[in-house]
């Protein structure tokens, strides 16, 4: 059975109630972080935060000397179920993390902001079990689907 914060996910609601979703939905904001790891390549190092409301931030690494920040939408049932997802794939008793033995493994971490409080789980060369791999990729999934207006560009060295 859908929780109740969830249920008007799968009734369709027209666009004028859209408005009163997003306050039921108990996280505040999801994020995820992405370090390249030891080779750099374009794009792979990024994070991307989604704001319960809508609003989206990425700051993507697009070249060695180039970090781009974007601002974008995220839809009401993307966000919805994101949410969700990581309730019931139980993001918040995973622990810490996880640790690749290898030094030179990329890291990613997932961040969920809930009623003030702050859940995060790290996974080092993708040693973290399945459902975190899940909500990964749900994330990502949902980050490729907006549309993103680029808002600054930093040149660092």
């Amino acid at each position: 059975m859908v929780p109740t914060p969830y249920w008007p996910l799968w009734g369709h609601p027209t666009e004028d109630t859209t408005s009163p979703i997003w306050t039921r939905f108990p996280c505040e904001s999801i994020t995820l972080i992405r370090s390249g790891g030891f080779i750099f390549r374009p794009g792979d190092a990024y994070s991307v935060t989604l704001e319960r409301g809508g609003g989206a931030r990425l700051k993507s690494r697009d070249t060695s000397t180039t970090i781009v920040t974007s601002t974008g939408q995220v839809e009401v049932w993307d966000y919805g179920r994101l949410c969700y997802l990581t309730e019931q794939l139980g993001l918040a008793n995973m622990g810490p993390g996880f640790r690749s033995p290898a030094t030179d493994s990329g890291m990613t971490t997932v961040t969920v902001m809930k009623g003030g409080h702050e859940t995060t789980v790290f996974n080092e060369g993708e040693l973290g079990p399945i459902e975190l791999w899940a909500i990964e990729q749900a994330i990502e999934n949902v980050r490729r689907g907006i549309r993103w207006t680029r808002v600054a560009t930093e040149h660092v060295r």
